[in-house]
C-alpha cells in the first residue's frame, strides 16, 4: 500500500509514512516484534520519502520507529533449542 501512495502521479508521503507504520504496528508481527523484513521494507521506503520529503512529520516519525523496530529485533534473545 505504502508503494502505491508513493508512485503515483499525486505522491502522498504523509499517508506511505502511515501505511508503513502500520506494517510495522500490526502487520507481519511474530513474538510481538516486527519481522527482520518488515523492518527492511519499511526502511527502504522511508529512505526515499525521507529523501524526498524530509520535513513531513510522519515521514521523520516513521523514520523513528523503524529505528526503534531495529533495536528490538537486535535485543530479542535467541530461541532456545
Amino acid at each position: 500500500m505504502a508503494r502505491t501512495l508513493l508512485y503515483r502521479a499525486d505522491p502522498d508521503p504523509i499517508a506511505a509514512a502511515a501505511s508503513a507504520r502500520d506494517a510495522l504496528d500490526v502487520l507481519d508481527v511474530l513474538d510481538g516484534r516486527p519481522t527482520r523484513g518488515v523492518i527492511q521494507r519499511s526502511g527502504e521506503m522511508w529512505r526515499e520519502m525521507h529523501h524526498r520529503w524530509p520535513k513531513i512529520a510522519a515521514v521523520q516519525d516513521l523514520g523513528e520507529v523503524i529505528d526503534h523496530s531495529r533495536r528490538a529485533l537486535e535485543a530479542k534473545p535467541p530461541a532456545s533449542a
